[in-house]
């Protein structure tokens, strides 16, 4: 997370907030900048610092990720990556692109046209990164159109120093087919027709 690069200094600067929203507006900010920075959203970068991002705006979850820390860093917001699960929701029949076409609108809700029926829902392996704002990590996902959501599984952090985060990463691949999940609570937000579940893991 090279955060002293001039490139990703530049990129830093150009967000510009009220001074009224403070620490966490700019980091809403960083945010939705690196959202609309990566403009090639796929898997063919492995690990790229955030300079490498920066100038090629290409990339996946990690490569989002270490953009947005090192963006954070660079405004003095101290940030780490964060890696685990994050539910994810596809129309089954949909093969136009790595990530899927998302099956749901902004507001949570079923997009029109489809239904449950042509959903296939799964856990994926995921990185995003945390902000720490007034003595307190917050999450910021830069791959979604919102800033973060309830379909993340925290497994670790990682400051991302040398290759820390890297091994850190890699050792999930002992997870794959050995975590489970149970439903342990569901309830009915009122005024929605979403349902609010609560799992556990299983490993």
């Amino acid at each position: 997370v090279d955060s002293s690069d001039e490139v990703v200094q530049k990129l830093a600067k150009s967000v510009k907030v009220p001074k009224s929203a403070g620490a966490v507006g700019l980091a809403y900010g960083l945010r939705d900048l690196v959202y609309d920075h990566i403009l090639k959203k796929d898997l063919t970068t492995a690990f790229a610092s955030a300079s490498e991002v920066a100038r090629t705006r290409a990339g996946d979850c990690t490569e989002h990720a270490v953009l947005l820390a090192g963006l954070l860093r660079a405004r003095k917001i101290p940030a780490r990556v964060a890696h685990g699960l994050v539910y994810v929701e596809r129309y089954a029949d949909d093969a136009q692109s790595e990530y899927g076409t998302a099956a749901v609108t902004p507001d949570g809700h079923t997009a029109p046209g489809r239904g449950a029926d042509d959903i296939d829902a799964q856990f994926g392996w995921h990185m995003w990164t945390q902000a720490m704002v007034n003595g307190y990590w917050i999450d910021l996902d830069a791959t979604l159109h919102v800033p973060y959501n309830v379909g993340h599984v925290l497994v670790g952090t990682s400051s991302m120093a040398d290759m820390e985060g890297h091994y850190q990463h890699m050792s999930m691949a002992g997870l794959i087919g050995n975590l489970g999940m149970e439903l342990v609570h569901e309830r009915y937000q009122p005024g929605s027709d979403q349902s609010l579940g609560v799992a556990e893991s299983q490993s």
